[in-house]
């Protein structure tokens, strides 16, 4: 077994980098020692945070996920697999054999948005919702032996595609297409073609209802019934006008659009940075594919 631990940069690390970028190695060196209050509220004075409340969002999360990237790697110290700890950037992939994310839901989607290996989540955060998680930090010892002696499932997750121009994206959540300051769409579900002017559309699969989705008002109805699982749901966010005054939801096994509108954005599971910008009368196309995330679980009668 060959095993790549992945942690993505802190919210602190990419303000840094945006604001300060010539002190970044000597302010973060400093704010992971920082275990005295006094002495962390004067390192924190030359990070052009303002809010009192940011200034804790950042600083403590940042602390917080150094000492489970620690915690980690004395574990793993002890195992006989090879681990490499990566963060940020990842390096080719095809070699390794097992997957872990530390971080949250966010870190794991954007591990399986690259690949198809299986992946153990695992969270830094008690707090973290975690859904697609298998324990957290603290358990992190368990997981470890639970893949090292082979007590584990892998679970498939299937994968909702977009299709535009022969250019296909994935994602095990939700695509987004939004533009500001609004969207005009055409949204073609089955034999209607309504256009739209709202603040975003919202594609998810059935698991990712319980995210963005329902976050913006989406209501949850595809349910584990196998006569769903080709469905999406989809909700126009916020309709700014026409005749819809409220949001609009359903659901369907193919939904299609067509863009009204130029630099509108198509985002995979909040990932940015994977996002396909949309021309005026660009036709995309969602559906759920034949592709899959696979998550790493512990056997049901190997509860730790």
């Amino acid at each position: 077994m060959k095993l790549l631990l992945f942690s993505k940069r802190t919210e602190l690390e990419s303000h840094i980098e945006e604001t300060s970028p010539d002190a970044k190695e000597e302010l973060l060196d400093q704010i992971v020692l920082c275990l005295d209050p006094t002495t962390l509220e004067e390192v924190t004075a030359q990070l052009n945070i303002t809010r009192q409340d940011s200034i804790d969002f950042f600083v403590r999360r940042h602390i917080k996920h150094y000492k489970a990237l620690e915690k980690a790697k004395r574990v793993l110290e002890h195992t006989d697999h090879t681990v490499v700890l990566r963060q940020g950037d990842l390096p080719p992939l095809n070699t390794y054999t097992h997957l872990v994310s530390l971080g949250g839901d966010g870190t794991l989607l954007d591990l399986s948005f690259r690949t198809d290996l299986p992946i153990l989540g695992v969270k830094y955060l008690q707090s973290s919702v975690g859904h697609y998680c298998s324990g957290s930090i603290d358990e992190f010892k368990q997981a470890v032996e639970m893949l090292q002696d082979g007590t584990y499932r892998t679970v498939k997750k299937r994968k909702v595609n977009c299709e535009i121009d022969g250019e296909r994206l994935n994602a095990m959540n939700e695509f987004v297409v939004g533009r500001f300051p609004g969207l005009r769409i055409v949204l073609q579900v089955g034999d209607r073609n309504d256009f739209h002017t709202c603040t975003n559309l919202i594609i998810s699969t059935r698991e990712g209802q319980t995210a963005y989705y329902r976050d913006a008002g989406g209501e949850p109805f595809l349910t584990e019934d196998s006569n769903s699982r080709n469905l999406l749901a989809y909700l126009v966010n916020d309709p700014i006008s026409g005749k819809y005054a409220l949001p609009v939801n359903g659901f369907a096994e193919e939904i299609r659009i067509t863009s009204k509108s130029n630099n509108a954005v198509i985002v995979p599971d909040a990932l940015m940075k994977q996002s396909i910008v949309l021309r005026y009368d660009d036709e995309v196309r969602f559906f759920m594919g034949d592709n899959y995330s696979r998550l790493i679980k512990p056997l049901k009668n190997h509860a730790r």
